[in-house]
């Protein structure tokens, strides 16, 4: 069937400590790892990255923000403390829920026009705190004289696991005392968060099982249910999600992902890389390619007529 797809993306925050190449438009040098700051010594990543380069050579910019940002050790987004009021940025679910409430509206909408079918998946992309979902299911609990007896699942693809346990505590653990603790706990409160080796999870979960196989379960690696009985699961990959009717939710997700990034050249494109700057061993700078790469002879389109281009 038809998946429905939302895109609610707010500014970029990818950050490039990197000189910039010869030619590069970039017009500054910035060093994207400043010196420690007090308090307990924390894995470098730039001694991570340096060492990587000097061993296997220059790194794309994909693998440069993918070890950036989800390094299992030292990962921006492993941290698990860079969002909300004392973090290093604020959405729009933490601000207000009718945010999320008006999200669920439009799920709710793109249900009833694909034709009301028997299941719907809800999945979304970097959930966050889960503040996001939270808000769409309690609209979902609103409506379901409107939805009926449709079987509804909520599907998080999360690579953090510092973020997937704050968003198993808001739904599907015991809710945050605050001002809506009291409605907030009607939707959200339930049991405790089940792991895919838990001996009871088939007899915990309530309501249809969203996976096939025994095989497949292994590709879930969090798992829980709300307290109005509906199962949520924890993804690393999207291609992880069950096949079915779904509706994709997004909200800043694709402004950190990782990318290409292309330089067009005398001798043809190539591809920028990230290396060792040799006059200055604590900073990484941007370099072109050699030769052709796999990604540069096959992400380019014919016809580019751009001198720079991210992929």
């Amino acid at each position: 069937m038809t998946s429905r797809r939302i895109l609610t993306s707010g500014s970029t925050r990818a950050w490039f400590g990197v000189r910039p190449t010869v030619g590069s438009p970039s017009a500054k040098t910035r060093t994207f790892c400043r010196p420690a700051e007090p308090g307990p010594p924390r894995p470098s990543m730039l001694r991570h990255l340096t060492s990587k380069i000097l061993s296997t050579g220059p790194v794309s910019v994909a693998e440069y923000m993918r070890e950036v940002l989800t390094n299992p050790v030292a990962g921006y987004y492993v941290r698990g403390s860079m969002l909300g009021p004392d973090g290093d940025f604020i959405t729009s679910p933490e601000i207000s829920q009718m945010f999320g409430e008006l999200v669920g509206v439009w799920v709710v909408s793109e249900w009833l026009a694909s034709g009301r079918p028997e299941r719907l998946q809800l999945v979304e992309l970097g959930p966050g705190t889960g503040s996001l979902s939270a808000d769409v299911l309690r609209v979902l609990g609103e409506l379901r004289s409107v939805l009926g007896d449709v079987s509804v699942s909520l599907h998080l693809v999360e690579v953090s696991p510092a973020l997937s346990q704050l968003q198993a505590q808001r739904l599907t653990g015991p809710p945050s005392r605050g001002p809506d603790a009291e409605d907030t706990a009607q939707t959200l409160k339930g049991p405790r968060i089940l792991r895919p080796d838990t001996k009871d999870t088939a007899q915990t979960l309530k309501g249809p099982r969203s996976r096939g196989p025994e095989a497949e379960d292994a590709l879930v690696y969090r798992r829980g249910e709300t307290a109005g009985g509906l199962p949520v699961s924890w993804y690393r990959r999207l291609d992880d999600v069950p096949t079915g009717f779904s509706i994709f939710v997004a909200h800043e997700f694709f402004d950190a992902l990782p990318i290409h990034k292309f330089q067009r050249t005398p001798r043809g494109w190539r591809e920028v890389m990230v290396d060792v700057d040799p006059k200055m061993p604590d900073q990484l700078r941007f370099v072109l390619a050699p030769a052709p790469t796999l990604a540069s002879s096959t992400l380019i389109q014919e016809g580019e007529g751009r001198s720079h281009v991210e992929v």
